[in-house]
């Protein structure tokens, strides 16, 4: 009971060979105050509107010591409480954290820790792009327990994806871009707000049920609410809540590309809970023109003359030169290294 106090009283042999002075040296007494373990309680619990596919997560968090070696809560024994009809009532079985101190909670339920330093314990939750939490705590000194109670809004996920076609296979379609912009509106689409500092996610493609994206990384839209995407990416983006009202716009295709779908390179989504997908669509603008020459008076191997050739573009009263424009010499289908561009 109340305070306890533990002692350390080190002692060791010492030859001073200069002296020649041979002894037992008893060291100074330390008192250490040892406090008493508190209970640490961690709830879950749901907030705003969840589709019924989700409402069965298992939710993982990790408790370590806040110090210097962050020692996880290893193996450490707690009760499992389930809320029953208002009343958090006990679960049977033995559960306790594993090697790394991590634990498994679904929403309302809560895992209790006994003689715990809740005062350097830490309590963290795992990420994820779909929820968004919301962390309280509150300490009961009468009672000697720590309550943290982690809530989380269910965040529907606004994926956009870019499709590219009609390209050449010398092209390299990873290295084509296409900015777009994320904007919103709350009075029916009679204005739009760009939406700023967003954050977005590149994933490595659409997954509207409880399957969890792959993220390859992490961006944020710029102050006028755009990011850029490359052919054939998916990027997730997080806008906002439900039933909010969404406009993806390509801004900019490039020089050499056109947004066919969607038409005019728009798409308004009222955001549905589960989450929405929009697939933009763009054709490469412009085609390869293969001439070949082929000679019949003689072996082609003997031919050593040269001949010219002139491209025009447009109809023949007003056609125009097609100049400085890129040629490759190909022999039986193979770059052979020769290229240059057309003259004036």
């Amino acid at each position: 009971e109340g305070t306890t106090y533990a002692y350390n009283n080190p002692s060791f042999y010492s030859h001073c060979e200069k002296k020649d002075v041979k002894q037992t040296v008893i060291g100074n007494t330390v008192k250490v105050r040892l406090e008493k373990g508190k209970t640490l309680e961690v709830i879950k619990k749901f907030d705003g509107k969840v589709p019924d596919e989700v409402k069965d997560n298992e939710f993982t968090f990790s408790a370590y010591y806040d110090d210097q070696d962050k020692m996880p809560l290893a193996y450490r024994k707690y009760e499992l409480y389930k809320l029953v009809n208002g009343v958090w009532t006990i679960q049977p079985g033995v559960r306790a954290t594993d090697a790394s101190g991590l634990f498994y909670l679904h929403a309302d339920e809560k895992a209790v820790f006994t003689n715990v330093k809740t005062d350097l314990l830490k309590v963290e939750e795992k990420s994820s792009i779909r929820w968004e939490t919301f962390i309280n705590t509150q300490d009961l000194q009468a009672q000697e327990k720590r309550t943290i109670t982690f809530k989380n809004c269910y965040l529907p996920l606004l994926y956009v994806q870019k499709e590219v076609q009609g390209y050449p296979e010398r092209l390299d379609i990873t290295k084509e871009s296409f900015k777009m912009r994320l904007e919103q509106s709350s009075d029916g689409g009679v204005t739009w707000t760009p939406a700023s500092d967003t954050n977005y996610y590149l994933v490595d493609g659409i997954r509207l049920g409880i399957i969890e994206p792959t993220i390859l990384q992490t961006g944020m839209t710029g102050a006028d609410g755009t990011f850029t995407i490359r052919g054939g990416e998916t990027v997730a983006l997080t806008p906002g809540s439900a039933d909010t009202l969404w406009r993806i716009t390509e801004v900019d295709s490039g020089a050499a590309w056109e947004c066919v779908s969607p038409t005019n390179g728009t798409k308004e989504v009222l955001l549905p809970v589960k989450g929405a997908s929009v697939i933009f669509v763009n054709n490469y603008k412009y085609k390869d023109i293969y001439l070949t020459k082929t000679i019949t008076h003689q072996d082609v191997m003997e031919c050593v003359e040269t001949f010219g050739f002139k491209i025009t573009t447009g109809e023949a009263e007003s056609e125009q030169p097609l100049a400085d424009v890129a040629w490759t010499l190909l022999e039986n289908g193979t770059d052979t290294g020769v290229a240059g561009k057309t003259d004036k």
